[in-house]
C-alpha cells in the first residue's frame, strides 16, 4: 500500500513516492526508495517490493530503439517484453499470458507513462498520474497544486505529504526525482 505520484513539466518527468511498507494490520516506514533511475527511465512502483528490486536492481533497458519508433512504439515493443523477460528470469511471474507484471509509473523521454498489472501501458492526456492506495487523494491534491510556480519536486512532496494525512497506508516520509 502506497502513494506514487507524477507529472511533467518543461518535458522533464516528476516522480514521487512515499516511504512506507505496510498492509492491512502492520506499517513500517522504509530506508529505500520506491522511486529510482534506471539508465533512461525514472520508476515508481507498487505491488511488491520484489518487483521494484528487480527493476531496479536486474533490468537492464533496452537501448535499441529504431528511427521509427514513437515513444510508446519503444516502450510497447521493447521496453515491456525485456521488463518481462527479466521478471520471468527472476522468478516474478510466469511466461503464460495471464501472468502478471507489478503497477509502475514510467518517464521516458519527457513522458510519464503507467504500467497497468496486465501490460498495458496508458499514457493519458492531463500528464498527471498517481498510483497506489492513496492515488484518488493524491490526484486531487495534484490537480491544485501542479498549476502553482511552486518547485514540481517540493510540489510532489507536498501531495505526498497531504495524502498521508487522509490514507493510513501513506507515509509522508517520500522521495521525489526527476530525469
Amino acid at each position: 500500500m502506497t502513494i506514487i505520484v507524477g507529472f511533467t513539466k518543461n518535458n522533464k518527468v516528476y516522480i514521487g513516492g512515499d516511504k512506507l511498507a505496510s498492509d492491512s494490520y502492520f506499517k513500517e516506514e522504509i530506508k529505500s526508495s520506491k522511486v529510482f533511475k534506471n539508465k533512461h527511465l525514472l520508476i515508481g512502483f507498487t505491488t511488491s517490493f520484489r518487483f521494484g528490486d528487480i527493476l531496479e536492481y536486474s533490468f537492464e533497458p533496452p537501448s535499441d530503439r529504431k528511427s521509427y519508433m514513437s515513444d510508446k512504439h519503444y516502450i510497447v515493443d521493447s521496453l515491456i517484453p525485456a521488463i518481462r523477460k527479466t521478471l520471468e528470469h527472476n522468478k516474478y511471474c510466469d511466461s503464460d499470458s495471464t501472468s502478471e507484471s507489478g503497477t509502475a509509473l514510467i518517464g521516458y523521454n519527457g513522458n510519464l507513462y503507467k504500467l497497468q498489472d496486465d501490460w498495458s501501458i496508458i499514457q493519458n492526456s492531463t500528464n498527471i498520474m498517481a498510483i497506489g492506495s492513496g492515488a484518488e487523494y493524491a490526484l486531487g491534491a495534484l490537480e491544485v497544486l501542479h498549476k502553482t510556480e511552486k518547485s514540481p519536486k517540493k510540489i510532489l512532496s507536498k501531495v505526498i505529504k497531504i495524502t498521508s494525512k487522509y490514507s493510513p497506508s501513506v507515509s509522508k516520509a517520500n522521495t521525489v526525482l526527476s530525469l
